[in-house]
């Protein structure tokens, strides 16, 4: 069962259209921010629960939880969540759950409802073909720091409680080569706002999921 906000909600999608993993688990959100968690848990504060996770209705949310042997703790990372991840683990530990964090997805700060590429193409328009040819590697030089700062944050705090953690990083990006792709190969855009993927998208990082066996839980 995935634990987050929208940015979790991203790669649950993508996992249930991976030809591996949807055979092997039965994959459910409870939408929330992580910060909420053991208040919505014991029925004391519903008002971080969002829509697309049963926020009408938290009782099912918690007989999922009930019933979940794995939680993944998915999301987009605030200071708040990382605060109370430690008491969050407790009780996760508690109910004898298998605790999966799944660190920060790579995001870019940007002033504006589109995306960093249709930014670039406005700003560059008579170079069109050249900025989407370089647009790879300016998205990876332009990831906002706190997803990186946040993402040492979270291995850190998965190694001292033996937790499995998993890096967003290698399946949204190619650390080695210092790019993270825009288009799908069928050169449909990735992204639709700063963080976001489209549907394309996800069906385009579900292949590199079941390529390099990114959701290995072993």
């Amino acid at each position: 069962m995935f634990i987050g906000n929208s940015f979790g909600q991203d790669i649950l999608i993508s996992l249930n259209f991976s030809q591996k993993i949807n055979q092997d688990f039965d994959l459910r959100i409870y939408r929330t921010q992580i910060e909420c968690l053991l208040e919505n848990l014991k029925m004391k504060k519903l008002n971080c629960l969002m829509i697309g996770g049963n926020y009408k209705n938290n009782k099912i949310n918690i007989l999922n939880y009930k019933r979940a042997e794995i939680i993944v703790l998915s999301t987009k990372w605030s200071n708040k969540d990382i605060k109370k991840l430690k008491d969050i683990i407790e009780i996760l530990k508690e109910d004898k759950k298998e605790i999966i964090i799944i660190g920060q997805k790579p995001f870019w700060k940007i002033s504006f409802s589109g995306t960093l590429l249709d930014i670039l193409i406005y700003k560059n328009y008579k170079f069109e073909k050249d900025i989407i040819n370089k647009s790879p590697q300016i998205y990876y030089n332009k990831i906002s720091k706190i997803s990186k700062f946040y993402n040492e944050k979270l291995e850190n705090i998965s190694k001292k409680n033996s937790i499995s953690f998993l890096d967003p990083f290698k399946l949204f990006c190619e650390i080695e080569n210092k790019t993270c792709p825009v288009l799908t190969d069928n050169k449909k855009k990735i992204y639709w706002d700063y963080g976001h993927s489209t549907i394309e998208g996800l069906k385009y990082f579900s292949k590199i999921i079941d390529k390099q066996n990114w959701f290995n839980l072993n």
